[in-house]
């Protein structure tokens, strides 16, 4: 009897960033936010070191840029 052979490469690891095209609008967004001096803007983020620490300022506001260039106001929709 014949041993079968497996293919041992079958995991893919990949990130997000793979999965943008360079030139997506969203790249623009995220340098755009990431450039913002939150601070001087009046965002603060409090931190009682309890519980998971919070989401980056840069982030957020990343995603609100994001959903109102499209348009999607439910967070439902921009979760797909």
């Amino acid at each position: 009897m014949m041993k079968e052979e497996f293919n041992r490469n079958q995991a893919v690891i990949t990130s997000l960033d793979e999965l943008i095209d360079d030139n997506n609008p969203v790249r623009a967004i995220d340098a755009f936010a990431k450039s913002l001096d939150v601070e001087k803007l009046g965002y603060h983020t409090y931190s009682n070191n309890v519980g998971r620490p919070a989401y980056d300022t840069h982030e957020l506001i990343g995603l609100y840029l994001y959903s109102y260039m499209n348009q999607v106001m439910s967070s439902r929709k921009l979760e797909k």
